[in-house]
């Protein structure tokens, strides 16, 4: 986990710290809950066994959209026949060793993964950040019908700043010169404005 959220806050650091400002809301609002795995950045996950996991092409449509997810694959397989995961959009296939962990936006790319051997073994878990958690915290915990019922015209200004957060949410995605540039003011190496 420690490794994994490492790697979070590495390449998606506007992601990670919006992750865990959600869950620390989340805990403050509903101190009863614990997450599964101390340190996670990912409140959510699913774990696919079975001889051979296999996903069909689609879009984690749950999942935050201005977020990424975690899937990390193992089983006795050949990673150079098969278990590839597959991004439509990018027409990009990904060989994934045994072991392998990947992050990436699984709410708006198209993935699938590639078929393995009759006789290997493949499964994988995924951790990934559900958009209702964010969305039911930021209405101060509350479904959005109760929202609407509670305060009005509280509700109707926040679904009316939809395209503010979409663009906010697309910003927490940095270039590679950008995060390049972040991770270096961070450490001292650039002088900020």
């Amino acid at each position: 986990s420690i490794v994994v959220a490492g790697g979070l806050r590495t390449w998606f650091p506007d992601i990670w710290d919006m992750f865990h400002r959600t869950i620390e809301l989340a805990q403050k609002l509903h101190p009863e809950l614990k997450p599964l795995v101390p340190g996670t950045s990912f409140p959510a996950s699913t774990v696919n066994v079975g001889d051979r996991v296999v996903c069909d092409p689609h879009r984690d449509s749950g999942n935050e959209a201005a977020g990424v997810c975690l899937d990390y694959v193992d089983g006795p397989f050949d990673p150079s026949k098969g278990g590839h995961l597959v991004f439509h959009e990018a027409r990009r296939i990904i060989k994934l060793r045994k072991g392998g962990v990947v992050l990436f936006p699984s709410a708006v790319v198209t993935h699938e993964n590639i078929d393995i051997g009759a006789d290997e073994t493949r499964f994988s878990i995924t951790g990934y950040f559900p958009g209702g958690i964010r969305r039911y915290l930021e209405s101060g915990g509350r479904t959005l019908a109760a929202w609407k019922a509670e305060n009005p015209g509280e509700a109707d200004a926040h679904e009316s700043e939809g395209t503010a957060r979409w663009e906010l949410g697309c910003a927490r995605f940095r270039t590679a010169p950008a995060l390049i540039q972040f991770w270096q003011e961070r450490a001292g190496f650039v002088e900020t404005g």
